[in-house]
């Protein structure tokens, strides 16, 4: 937890580095093969060690981010969440929101419609392009 007018830097467990902005405070889970972080209050910044085995989440008041590796920001607030991206960076999101017995979930693969280089090793693969999936599901 940061107090009023302080923010902090922190390298987290599996590399990636958290900027907790004033105010804040977060609940951190990285044991087996978990990165997740619990934004309980306030504002911080990502910046995402890349691991495609293993999603990075971060759960906030109303929202659930999902990356394999970029960096982004979110925000708490009493009536919603904001997640900001910075324009240039190629980005993998999945949020979802629950409510009572229902989910909602996005999905999105390369936001920004980027093209990319995936991988070098073997020859030159350019990435997917901007995929988009929207469920809505009740359990019963």
């Amino acid at each position: 937890m940061t107090a009023t007018g302080i923010r902090d830097e922190i390298v987290l467990p599996d590399g990636s580095r958290m900027i907790l902005n004033t105010a804040s405070a977060v609940s951190l889970h990285f044991e087996g093969g978990t990165r997740s972080v619990q934004l309980l209050q306030g504002e911080a910044y990502f910046d995402v060690a890349p691991d495609p085995a293993r999603l990075f989440t971060v759960v906030a008041a109303f929202s659930e981010v999902e990356v394999k590796g970029t960096a982004f920001s979110v925000r708490t607030e009493n009536e919603a969440d904001t997640v900001v991206v910075p324009e240039v960076t190629l980005v993998d999101v999945a949020i979802s929101y629950t409510r009572d017995d229902w989910r909602v979930a996005l999905n999105a693969s390369n936001l920004f419609d980027r093209t990319y280089v995936a991988s070098c090793t073997y020859g030159c693969f350019y990435g997917e392009p901007l995929k988009v999936g929207l469920s809505v599901s009740k359990r019963w």
